[in-house]
């Protein structure tokens, strides 16, 4: 992975400087909610120890989907195609699942056996789906790197690229959520990672794609796990405009690049994963707290949770 060369470094000289060159949603909205998080996760590339079990989950499941539709489309049948998928998704979750400490953790009701019934929910409007054979999926978990402006580029993976009947694409992205489906479609629009989406996969397939499918999986702790499909359509305009304040963010990101400057957003502490860090009261124990209660593993948008190879 190629990493910025920093033109100013006036705090944590010892810790190399990681930061990707191709931004992508998680990078850009990193930034969003608070600068001097992106430099704590995307510039010197430090993140929690343990993985939060909603991620583990969501993992696990974007494995169960991924996993149905490429065994299916090699030619193997529904239910065979379901077991393998369980499968890889129970493999999936073994491989990052770290028990909590606390069985009063909040997410303690996230094990793997609540994971296959989601799965399960998941599978049923797969099924009905491909019963109606209105739509095709024509790529799976593609990634992508794509220029936004001159010489910035920036990438993702997309979960799948589908042809509705009558000749429309539209990508579709997998989400899951404890949230009830009614605070769920809050999220849904404005929304940078599917605009985002959007504007690359035209660029990928050469074609108009007009939108998103965003496929959510609710599950809570007490109810069983709701599946929805919500279409979002996207303009011309809009994605004009999309690209412009991206231009205002990575010039943001720039500026802090070159001063070594990069200022909290109180607003964000009560969510951040480094409010520890921030309560220290210099930079050289922040650096510690970094180094002794985190783990070091830089970001990677095409490889997430694998060992990077930096450039």
């Amino acid at each position: 992975m190629k990493v910025h060369k920093p033109t100013a470094i006036d705090s944590f000289q010892d810790l190399a400087r990681v930061e990707p060159v191709i931004y992508d949603n998680s990078s850009i909205m990193e930034y969003k909610k608070c600068a001097r998080a992106y430099k704590f996760r995307m510039v010197l590339g430090y993140t929690e120890k343990v993985e939060p079990l909603y991620f583990v989950w969501g993992t696990a499941l974007h494995k169960f989907w991924e996993t149905l539709e490429v065994q299916t489309k090699k030619g193997m049948g529904a239910g065979p195609a379901f077991k393998r998928a369980i499968l890889e998704a129970s493999v999936a979750f073994d491989a990052r699942y770290i028990p909590p400490k606390d069985q009063k953790n909040k997410w303690a009701w996230m094990t793997k056996a609540r994971m296959k019934v989601a799965a399960e929910s998941l599978y049923k409007f797969w099924l009905k789906e491909k019963s109606l054979g209105r739509i095709e999926v024509i790529a799976v978990e593609q990634p992508f790197v794509v220029e936004l402006f001159d010489n910035v580029f920036i990438g993702g993976r997309a979960d799948q690229i589908l042809q509705i009947q009558g000749g429309d694409k539209y990508g579709r992205d997998l989400k899951n959520t404890t949230k009830g489906l009614k605070y769920f479609q809050r999220d849904l629009d404005p929304n940078h990672q599917f605009i985002l989406y959007t504007y690359a996969e035209s660029i990928l397939t050469n074609s108009n794609v007009k939108g998103q499918l965003i496929l959510a999986a609710s599950t809570m702790k007490t109810q069983p796990t709701e599946v929805e499909q919500y279409t979002i359509n996207y303009t011309k305009h809009q994605i004009e405009d999309w690209r412009k304040e991206c231009g205002v963010w990575i010039k943001r990101i720039e500026e802090s690049r070159r001063t070594d400057i990069y200022p909290a957003n109180e607003n964000s502490c009560w969510r951040c994963q480094f409010h520890w860090v921030c309560k220290q009261k210099g930079a050289l124990s922040q650096a510690n707290t970094l180094k002794r209660s985190y783990k070091h593993e830089p970001w990677d948008h095409q490889n997430p949770g694998k060992k990077t190879i930096i450039e």
